[in-house]
């Protein structure tokens, strides 16, 4: 019906988009293991005296001096430090962080966690109580944001299936007419041709609709930002910014151009 109608079509970025939010779910699972490792790593780390018990003077314990006093035996493995190395181990090969020194390991662990926790685990060599449950909550935190995240890629996963099998009926509709000549079709066919692509472009355009709509609307399961930041995030690759609205809006489009061309032989037949 067009002469390039078919190769248009067919290059949907919408099966792009689920392999991507597939790629995405799968790195955020092993995030969701990792946190999950690292606070039970810490959890069976014994704590220290609390801040109150030991006073200022555990506070203040910088990170180069060890637990070992001046000729009282073997140094025992620094609580802090075996946290800083199971965060590098877990948590960090999950991330983009780079780590190339001891302000790196500062900053991932900011990023991760807080400002707070990354000082007191880089500067102080008492690990107290509440340095301990202080840790083991913010991994939780962490923990259940990257589940949260997760829902939602698993949502936008279900509707991009769902439209990936109905765009491909679409288009596999479009291939299989694309060489016909509409001069050798009669008008009934004729007629059936333009009444396909109506409903094609009712349904691609109820679609488009309903994906506008919900780009404005909160993500439940995210901590309630919008879908469109959620999708800006997970397509940030894509040439386009909303790469299935791109699709949808081209397929529509694709119909509308072959519609308008089966019409003007139908006026011509009439």
């Amino acid at each position: 019906m067009t002469g390039d109608a078919t190769e248009t079509a067919s290059a949907t970025d919408v099966h792009r988009a689920l392999e991507c939010v597939t790629e995405q779910r799968a790195s955020v699972a092993d995030r969701i293991d990792a946190f999950e490792s690292f606070a039970a790593c810490v959890r069976d780390l014994p704590a220290g005296p609390s801040a109150t018990t030991a006073g200022p003077v555990a506070q203040a314990t910088p990170t180069v001096m060890t637990s070992r006093a001046a000729g009282a035996g073997p140094a025992t493995p620094d609580p802090c430090a075996v946290v800083r190395r199971t965060f590098l181990e877990t948590i960090v090969p999950h991330t983009t962080i780079e780590i190339d020194g001891e302000e790196s390991v500062v900053r991932a662990l900011a990023a991760e966690f807080s400002r707070d926790i990354a000082v007191a685990l880089t500067t102080n060599s008492t690990w107290t109580a509440e340095l301990k449950t202080a840790v083991v909550e913010a991994a939780t935190t962490r923990r259940f944001e990257a589940e949260r995240l997760q829902a939602a890629l698993e949502t936008e996963a279900e509707r991009l299936e769902t439209l990936v099998d109905d765009l491909d009926s679409i288009v596999a509709w479009l291939r299989s007419t694309a060489a016909e000549s509409l001069h050798q079709c009669g008008f009934d066919e004729l007629r059936a041709k333009h009444d396909r692509l109506e409903e094609f472009c009712d349904r691609l355009g109820t679609v488009l609709e309903e994906r506008q709509e919900r780009l404005q609307d909160p993500v439940r399961d995210a901590g309630d930002v919008p879908y469109r930041t959620l999708v800006e995030s997970v397509y940030a690759s894509f040439d386009s910014r909303y790469p299935v609205l791109a699709t949808l809006t081209r397929l529509y489009r694709i119909c509308r151009e072959c519609q308008r061309t089966v019409r003007d032989h139908l006026v011509r037949r009439a």
